[in-house]
Formats: C-alpha cells, structure tokens, sequence
C-alpha cells in the first residue's frame, strides 16, 4: 500500500515536470511567435531601420523623448495579452 502511494507521487511529480517545462516552452516561443505575425501584417518598430532585408537594425532616435514625455501612441502594449485583434489593427496599415 505505501509503496503504491511513492509511486503515485512520483508519477505526478513526473507529469507535474512535464507541464511545468511545456509551459516554460510555450512562454518562450509564445512571444516571437506575436512579433513575427505582427511583422507580418505591417508592423514595423517605431524607433528601429533595418540596414537592408536582412541587415541589422539602427536606432534613429525618438525613444528617449517619448519615454520622458510618457508618448506612447501608435505602441502596442507587448506587454499585455496578445490577441488577433492586435494582429489585424496593423494588418495594412503601414506602421
């Protein structure tokens, strides 16, 4: 009986690491996943130029200032949650 209880506890302590590592994946992937739909559907950053296609990006100023000012338009709240009505407002656009 006591040894069927350990082994109970082992297995849910087993499962229980499983879902704890698939939720820290999830968490991780979660946001470039957002950027990356969000890119596609027109998003560009605010304060950012990339050198090209696929060159780095350079600061071209402004973030200071709104940060001061506390500016934020035309910023989505990334850190807010994510949905597809996020997505589509940029879809077009032109940001």
């Amino acid at each position: 009986m006591f040894q069927k209880g350990m082994d109970i506890i082992f297995h849910l302590s087993v499962i229980t690491t499983i879902i704890v590592g698939f939720v820290a994946v999830v968490t991780d992937i979660l946001p470039l996943v957002q950027s990356r739909k969000l890119q596609e559907n027109g998003w560009k950053p605010k304060w950012f130029e990339r050198e090209g296609e696929d060159g780095p990006f350079r600061y071209m100023g402004g973030y200071w200032e709104a940060r001061d000012q506390g500016k934020w338009d035309g910023c989505p709240n990334i850190f807010g949650e994510f949905t597809e009505d996020l997505v589509n407002s940029y879809e077009g656009s032109g940001l």
